[in-house]
């Protein structure tokens, strides 16, 4: 070899790794590199990222090695649905507590990271046809600067790995006669410890190769069954290591059909990714997951191949006769990503069947499953320019289009560097609890948690912080999927707690206002109840917290949580009115519309405080199914048979209830009216094949009238 053979060769593997971190530092900067600067992550999903990994790294080692008891405590789960990257948490996690490390972030080395491998696998993908180094370089800028990829620097850097996919086309294009066995495996397990959409979407591309492999005879059956079984057995593995396997119901959520490809998706700049293109109209609010433009630059190219179709078409026959069963991949992943709710622009058609919402429910942001394809497509039009037009004339459409993603795309990329700055992270910062009685509390409780208890309840980040910070564990928590039973079993057991007065001594709750009824008749003697920073709590057997509470602190006595309701009030049951605090036993979580029985039996509890309130008119539905029989439901008043209602239709159903015939005075005193629903013949969606719901529903509360 040469020597100046051997300095273009070693130059090679040197120049990508240099222009993934030059477009990375253009794009991110410098100030998320930062191990310690935890509070530019302090910000939409990625804040609850990084709180899964602050507990993850604080707690031992368990068994999966991905469990994250601290994070949730009765319904934790693991680092991976915490969207905090087992690839990077689990090795950092062993290195850190060996090291003896203070808790740091690693999220920004692991964005520097994926634009670097971005680099490297487009440099070794445009390797493969054989261009020269000028052709090479260009090209592998213009797929490094990938503006999906980029578009997820806005929340979830997890979803940055495209390289993945990258990394799967080299090796479909690497046919040399033998099968890619062990860099396939490692590739599939990257991707599980990744982002379970990059196992689908690297697995989709193996099949590919595989059944390509099979087809073509240079791969036996017997091996192709051997390989197959071993690649599944890896991700298992891997995956049960992980933790994917810790929730065992609710993995599955709606919104398939929802979060999907737009068809002009590839011409959408989606309001600010192009200065000169105009935003295309979406024809729904979740197409967003299906950005997939191909910038400026990329439609330049892809205009460049249209102006040649001769040479096109004859290209791609090629193409798709060579790899037809990858077209067909490519094709249906596509089909996926789209939905049959299908959207052109600001219109759409058709409707996703009741069957397929349920059985793809698992990945129900499909309109990612284009980026294989977008790939594909990108690196098509890279090809056939340098392949189709003159060397020189080749070089200068590559610049040129490299310039125009660059400069179209300037203004985002350039907001995306401020977001992502210390200035911007200081900003974030003043969320954090601080304070001489947040000091004493996080000093003299264990743990910390929220009656009722929820996932993803408001006001959740600065608790969880605050948790992180003082090494208490928490059930406040941002959790990607939950075990819905655990979820269920804990609402009511801390629904119970606030019955009961049994409060841990090791516990500071936080308190919602569905909750500050019943606190108020069970607060014990030495209970110290406050406010301060938005929050109500109850810190247990506290007699000396009132005498660390700075000004601001708003001390409560236990009547003072009791709500006040006059005549004419009306109160809604849905996720924004207070009907939830009178809600018990018994109920889902509520809706936009109010709140629905999951069970056969259901209460509430109306207390009323010194009211001149003399009657109360609720209002409820009933869900009956396929409407062929009616419900049947038993109401109790304070526990005694008061009225059944048989429901047969949809009409809102209403319960008018005289305080004076229940011999009830609220004038002077404290006096409560508790109803119970028991509704025998409560019927689940799921079952009846008209959702993916499944609760066992009954009544539904829309609003309380006080009268």
């Amino acid at each position: 070899m040469t020597r100046s053979n051997l300095f273009l060769r070693l130059s090679a593997y040197v120049t990508a790794p240099i222009l993934g971190a030059v477009i990375f530092l253009y794009v991110v900067g410098v100030d998320v590199l930062n191990p310690y600067n935890t509070d530019i992550l302090l910000f939409g999903d990625t804040a609850a990222h990084y709180a899964g990994w602050s507990f993850y790294y604080l707690s031992p080692f368990g068994f999966p090695i991905g469990v994250n008891p601290s994070f949730g405590i009765e319904i934790s789960s693991s680092i991976v649905f915490s969207d905090a990257i087992p690839l990077v948490a689990i090795p950092a996690k062993f290195i850190g507590q060996l090291l003896g490390i203070d808790p740091f972030q690693y999220f920004g080395a692991w964005l520097l990271c994926s634009f670097i491998l971005q680099a490297v696998f487009s440099w070794l993908l445009i390797g493969q046809f054989e261009l020269r180094y000028t052709h090479r370089l260009l090209c592998t800028a213009l797929l490094t600067f990938s503006l999906p990829m980029i578009w997820r620097l806005q929340g979830h850097f997890s979803l940055t790995a495209h390289y993945l996919l990258l990394a799967s086309i080299v090796l479909v294009f690497a046919q040399d006669g033998k099968r890619q066995l062990w860099p396939w495996a490692l590739l599939l397990a990257a991707a599980t410890l990744t982002h379970a959409y990059f196992v689908a979407m690297v697995g989709a591309l193996w099949f590919a190769d595989l059944c390509r492999a099979k087809w073509d005879g240079w791969r036996p059956s017997k091996a192709w069954v051997g390989e197959f079984i071993f690649m599944v057995t890896t991700v298992g593995v891997v995956a049960y290591l992980a933790g994917y396997f810790v929730v065992s119901s609710g993995a599955a959520l709606i919104g398939y059909g929802t979060y999907k490809l737009n068809l002009l998706s590839l011409f959408d700049p989606d309001e600010s990714w192009s200065t000169i293109l105009p935003d295309i109209p979406n024809a729904g609010r979740g197409e967003y997951e299906g950005f997939a433009f191909l910038g400026l630059g990329g439609l330049f190219l892809l205009g460049l191949s249209f102006a040649r179709p001769k040479a096109l078409v004859q290209s791609l026959r090629t193409f798709f006769i060579e790899y037809w069963f990858l077209t067909l991949v490519l094709v249906v992943l596509v089909l996926y990503a789209i939905t049959p709710a299908v959207g052109f622009g600001p219109y759409s058609a058709g409707k996703v069947p009741d069957v397929f919402e349920r059985m793809f429910a698992v990945f129900r942001a499909s309109g990612r499953f284009v980026w294989p394809a977008y790939y594909f497509i990108f690196l098509a039009c890279l090809i056939f320019v340098c392949k189709r037009y003159p060397q020189v004339a080749s070089i200068s459409l590559l610049f040129i289009a490299l310039t125009l993603q660059v400069v179209d795309s300037s203004q985002m990329t350039s907001q995306l560097n401020t977001f992502l700055s210390s200035v911007s992270g200081a900003k974030r910062a003043e969320i954090r609890l601080r304070g001489p009685l947040w000091d004493h509390l996080g000093a003299k409780y264990k743990k910390i948690r929220r009656l009722p208890t929820a996932n993803i309840s408001e006001g959740w980040l600065p608790l969880a912080l605050y948790a992180s910070q003082n090494k208490m564990q928490t059930d406040i928590v941002y959790l990607a999927r939950v075990d819905q039973k655990s979820l269920t079993k804990l609402h009511q057991e801390s629904m119970n707690i606030a019955t009961m007065g049994d409060f841990d001594p090791d516990t500071l709750y936080v308190l919602d206002e569905s909750v500050f009824a019943k606190i108020s008749r069970t607060v014990r003697e030495g209970d110290f109840i406050f406010r301060m920073d938005g929050y109500t709590l109850l810190a247990p057997n506290c007699s000396d917290c009132s005498t660390k509470a700075p000004k601001g602190v708003e001390i409560l006595k236990p009547d003072e949580l009791v709500p006040r309701f006059s005549k004419d009030d009306i109160i809604e049951f849905s996720y924004s009115g207070m009907g939830k605090i009178f809600l018990n036993d018994g109920w889902s979580q509520p809706e936009h519309w109010g709140v629905w029985q999951d069970g056969q039996e259901a209460s509430l509890t109306i207390p009323l405080f010194k009211s001149d309130v003399e009657a109360l008119s609720l209002s409820f539905l009933g869900f009956n199914g396929t409407l062929q029989r009616p419900l049947d439901v038993s109401v109790y008043i304070d526990g005694k048979p008061w009225r059944t209602v048989s429901i047969i239709d949809n009409t809102p159903q209403i319960l008018n209830i005289s305080l004076q015939e229940l011999g009830k005075n609220c004038r002077l005193a404290l006096c409560e009216v508790g109803i119970t629903f028991v509704t025998k013949n409560t019927s689940r969606p799921i079952d009846l094949g008209t959702g993916n719901d499944p609760r066992r529903l009954g009544v539904g509360l829309t609003d309380l009238t006080f009268q």
